[in-house]
């Protein structure tokens, strides 16, 4: 279990690591020259063989990740599976501009990537069905898989998935994933070229950059009916969306993978907040809850399994952004930044408020864990050592400042409790509730705050990601926050090392640099990743392999 299992945690951590090293292993056995291997990522890299490349989806595409009871094959057809969220949705069609995890996993019942996570985080063929990756000559070849159509009729092809990174790219959204020209060469295959050697670049975009119809796009006005009309490859066609209420996708007759989907259909039900998803939830009317708090699992699970994503790939960290970047901010000072982390109790809300779910911690890293850096001050619960700092920092009586995060009632009790402790140091900090998409807005880039921010960090395998899109000038979030010029140096050569070793050893620095000596953001804990499900709902996926990915394809449900 992930709950409050820090040994346990850990331990998956390191098989990660085990696995991707593993795969150097095999790289390290071939020559630069471009030969292909077996490796399952392909992306990954080696300590000596900066190439790599992904096999060939088996026939039918991915496999299913499954948690079935090995009912007869003729009884997973037919019938409704229906989710249920606490969180609005924004968009569902445009994947340049799909940001929050309760988005990309609701469009990819109609969107699908050019890969999928398996259960080590490792990214594997899916639309794409093969790759390799030539880190000499900075390029990326892609086969993919033929006779594919989207929605509309129109082919998923080459031209179409080079319509759809560029768009990633030109949108600022391809992070860390330095793409150049990208040449087509055969109606099924393409040449993606890189500006610079980037050793995580499959992993950052292939799993997340979803596919839409450039023909539907063009057709029908672009960005503002691509949001709220998904046309993709999918396993289930868009049907509608009634906001704030449903989203309704129907069975794809023509899908890509013989004899798939099972489900006639999925229905995504939107309640205001977390209270009455739960009560709706306890009715008995829904198959799934995704995402569901740790005070709803607790609340529930007498009444429906409760599925932990227990590899932790995806999950979901929150911290406090500061808007640094103003010189008349109290918080541009880091003895002050570093005051706030000593005088929040991180444990204490975590046992108190998730039920032993969550992990507190105070970088962007498990503790525990291969990135985690425990040669650097740690921010334990110390709020006379806070009092100093503010006193050094020239604010011995305090002062005032707010934070504004998504309206939500698990973050309002997340808050007050930050809210508490740091009043006891003598900085009065008022609650600022939004709407989701005012908090969306505020978070991209051009957006801007006062004081703290709440904000979000995904924790896997690829940590550099985090910290590109995140703090880094070149990122596309929280563009309030400072980072030095020496962090941003050492960001941009942990993305470019050619091993994991040197990677591993940078990325352990940027931790320690980043959260020890400046406090750049300041971490709470990571939450456990957290779906229930009714004993009928099988094979979906969720909460399996990756936070924000799934497998509507395969998800059926006992009559």
């Amino acid at each position: 279990m992930f709950r409050n299992n820090r040994v346990r945690y850990s331990r998956w951590f390191a098989l990660s690591l085990v696995l991707i090293l593993a795969v150097g292993l095999v790289l390290a056995g071939c020559s630069r020259g471009g030969q292909d291997n077996s490796s399952s990522g392909g992306s990954t890299p080696s300590s000596s063989t900066p190439s790599g490349s992904a096999p060939a989806a088996p026939s039918g595409g991915s496999g299913s990740q499954g948690d079935s009871q090995g009912s007869a094959q003729d009884n997973r057809y037919g019938g409704t599976l229906k989710i249920v969220l606490s969180n609005p949705l924004a968009d569902l069609g445009t994947p340049w501009i799909i940001r929050s995890v309760q988005d990309s996993v609701v469009a990819s019942t109609a969107l699908e990537t050019l890969g999928k996570h398996d259960e080590t985080g490792a990214t594997i063929p899916h639309l794409a069905k093969s790759w390799h990756v030539d880190a000499d000559n900075l390029t990326v070849t892609v086969q993919l898989q033929e006779g594919v159509k989207f929605h509309d009729g129109t082919d998923f092809d080459a031209e179409a998935v080079k319509w759809n990174l560029l768009m990633f790219r030109d949108k600022g959204r391809a992070e860390g994933a330095p793409i150049g020209d990208i040449e087509v060469t055969g109606k099924y295959s393409l040449v993606i070229k890189l500006n610079r050697w980037a050793n995580s670049f499959v992993d950052q975009l292939f799993p997340f950059a979803l596919m839409a119809s450039p023909t539907a796009f063009e057709k029908n006005g672009g960005e503002g009916w691509m949001a709220n009309n998904p046309v993709g490859t999918g396993p289930f066609k868009f049907s509608r969306w009634e906001k704030d209420v449903i989203v309704e996708f129907v069975k794809n007759e023509d899908y890509w993978q013989e004899g798939k989907p099972y489900l006639d259909k999925i229905e995504w039900h939107l309640f205001a907040d977390s209270t009455t998803a739960e009560s709706a939830m306890s009715t008995g009317q829904y198959d799934i809850y995704f995402n569901a708090s740790s005070t709803t699992a607790n609340a529930l699970k007498n009444q429906f399994n409760v599925v932990i994503l227990e590899n932790g790939m995806g999950a979901v960290g929150t911290s406090m952004a500061p808007d640094s970047k103003k010189s008349s901010s109290p918080l541009s000072n880091v003895l002050v930044r570093k005051a706030i982390s000593y005088a929040v109790d991180r444990q204490a809300i975590v046992d108190s408020l998730s039920y032993g779910y969550n992990i507190a911690s105070d970088q962007w890293s498990v503790p525990g864990s291969w990135a985690y850096n425990d040669k650097v001050e740690v921010y334990t619960y110390n709020p006379e050592k806070a009092k100093q700092l503010l006193s050094e920092a020239g604010y011995a009586n305090g002062f005032e400042t707010t934070i504004t995060y998504p309206v939500s009632q698990d973050l309002t009790n997340i808050y007050t409790a930050v809210q508490g402790y740091l009043a006891d140091v003598g900085i009065r900090l008022n609650l600022v509730p939004v709407d989701n998409a005012k908090w969306q807005e505020m978070t991209a880039t051009g957006g801007d705050w006062n004081g703290l921010l709440h904000s979000t960090f995904r924790v896997d395998n690829e940590v550099v990601f985090n910290m590109i899109r995140n703090l880094s000038k070149n990122g596309t979030h929280y563009r309030q926050t400072a980072l030095p010029e020496d962090i941003e140096d050492l960001i941009a050569k942990a993305n470019s090392a050619k091993s994991l070793e040197e990677k591993k050893e940078i990325i352990v620095q940027l931790n320690g640099e980043i959260f020890g000596r400046e406090q750049a953001s300041i971490p709470l804990y990571i939450a456990a990743p957290i779906t229930l499900k009714s004993a009928k709902a099988h094979d979906d996926g969720l909460h399996r392999t990756y936070q924000s990915t799934w497998t509507p394809e395969n998800a059926w449900k006992e009559k």
